[in-house]
């Protein structure tokens, strides 16, 4: 048995997939996902290629919610999305559903978008059918009931306000829910950070997903670096 307590216990072509957490390093592989130390019995590499050929296999038979289960990095999903599972579904009303409905657990069960915006923004710009149904999920029908302008919250940890301001802008997802955009501003991402909670207007076609009944009041917007954004107060 192989156990790994560093990132630099693991074979080098493996080690770009560490990353530093508050929580401590964790290893983050499209087909793998560890917090450091974890034992691996088999070889890691010799899993990571089962895995990678399970994925495989589910694509060449149409199965594609189990192909998109195995890619376990939220950080992966989109690009896997968009390379290999999309290409595979057909083009008719129901493979467009189909597609959607896996954009959709894409875009929920994302932790966040940092550093895959434009794989994001690729598959949001399918011109598949169906979109806002599926992307709406159950909200759908609240969703067309809703009148302009709706009224969102993003909160974020950074360590001035000009740094906020940027990660508020550069961000996809925002909440109906003021409290919910608290919570995440009182993550404790770095040291040195402050709480930030940003208020903003939306027009209902700036939305492309809507799914506040998922538990967190989420939609889905487009990042804007000219979005008027107004600082609130953060109850400590």
């Amino acid at each position: 048995m192989i156990k790994y307590e560093t990132p630099e216990m693991l074979p080098d072509e493996l080690r770009k997939y560490c990353e530093a957490w508050s929580t401590g390093p964790v290893f983050m592989h499209p087909f793998r996902f560890e917090h450091f130390p974890f034992s691996s019995d088999p070889d890691i590499l010799t899993e990571i290629a089962e895995e990678k050929g399970i994925f495989q296999s589910a694509v060449n038979e149409n199965d594609w919610s189990l192909a998109f289960g195995y890619i376990v990095g939220w950080k992966h999903r989109f690009k896997f999305l968009n390379s290999f599972i999309e290409p595979e579904i057909p083009k008719n009303l129901c493979g467009d559903r189909v597609y959607w409905s896996l954009v959709f657990l894409a875009l929920r069960e994302s932790t966040n978008f940092l550093g895959q915006e434009e794989q994001v923004l690729k598959a949001l710009d399918s011109s598949r059918r169906e979109k806002g149904p599926v992307l709406n999920g159950e909200d759908h029908e609240t969703f067309i009931a809703l009148r302009n302008p709706i009224v969102g919250w993003r909160g974020v940890s950074a360590r001035t306000e000009l740094e906020a301001e940027e990660y508020c802008k550069g961000g996809f997802s925002w909440s109906i829910q003021r409290d919910v955009a608290e919570r995440f501003a009182k993550r404790p991402m770095e040291q040195d950070s402050n709480p930030y909670v940003w208020r903003a207007e939306f027009a209902t076609h700036e939305i492309d997903a809507y799914f506040p009944s998922a538990g967190e009041g989420e939609f889905i917007v487009r990042p804007s670096s000219h979005r008027q954004i107004h600082l609130e107060n953060v109850v400590r």
